[in-house]
């Protein structure tokens, strides 16, 4: 039955291409590498995700643990751990979504660490430059080191 130009039958299959389009599994190829690591400045801390890829390059999920290190060097003085933990990570917990603006976006399959307050650094921050250290724990628990040396700034907690 048509209405305002509009068929019911029409309208039936864009549901399920829909439905069927939103609950396609995220693939879940055994990762070989880290294929990006995002750190920024958010309120009084710092957002961390990172994305995992198998071996053909795709992002993929896992179960597994993530040891996340945030580094900071003063002047000429050795680096500093001022923020470390490691977490479980889930499968189900990778979320597909968009990240960037203009030109830059994209669609990426991330695993969201969340914020860390400066408060839970070790150090206060100062103005030193700091980097997020990822280490990726699979199943089978081989590792996936990325020394990333994402370059942040921090900011004094006062």
């Amino acid at each position: 039955m048509r209405r305002n130009g509009f068929n019911a039958g029409g309208l039936l299959t864009l549901i399920m291409i829909l439905l069927f389009v939103g609950c396609q599994a995220l693939n879940d190829k055994e990762p070989s590498s880290i294929k990006e690591i995002a750190a920024y400045k958010e309120g009084d801390g710092i957002f961390i995700y990172f994305i995992l890829a198998d071996a053909d390059g795709a992002m993929t999920t896992s179960d597994g643990t993530v040891s996340v290190n945030i580094l900071a060097a003063y002047g000429d003085e050795d680096e500093r751990i001022l923020y470390g933990t490691q977490l479980a990570v889930r499968k189900k917990d990778f979320k597909k979504t968009e990240v960037g603006m203009g030109n830059f976006k994209r669609e990426v399959i991330l695993y969201p660490v969340g914020r860390i307050p400066y408060s839970a650094f070790k150090f206060a921050a100062g103005k030193a430059q700091g980097w997020v250290e990822i280490t990726f724990y699979g199943p089978e628990n081989t590792s996936i080191l990325l020394h990333n040396r994402r370059i942040i700034f921090l900011e004094s907690r006062e």
